[in-house]
């Protein structure tokens, strides 16, 4: 992703190569965000499967990323994960 950012970045704004590069930058982050969900989508499924008990703890996430482990908690899609798994034990009926 990094080399496809720095790619689009030599070329000029508006010419067929820039949207062609821009093309390909939106899917490597489309493939990384199905990525990201997929894996979210598993430990969720996991973890229901193996205790009676889920809790987590309450996370400031927008206070956290102000912090310098910003691109850490960003790039781990805390509150995704979190929605997936409202979402999983709301279809268990809990």
């Amino acid at each position: 992703m990094k080399q496809l950012q720095r790619s689009l970045s030599r070329k000029r704004k508006g010419s067929n190569r820039y949207k062609k590069a821009l093309k390909r930058l939106a899917k490597a982050h489309l493939k990384v965000a199905n990525q990201r969900k997929d894996f979210h989508d598993k430990v969720a499924k996991w973890l229901l499967s193996k205790g009676k008990h889920i809790a987590h703890e309450a996370l400031n996430v927008k206070g956290l990323a102000r912090t310098n482990l910003a691109k850490s908690v960003l790039d781990a899609g805390w509150t995704s994960f979190l929605r997936i798994l409202t979402v999983r034990l709301r279809e268990l009926g809990c």
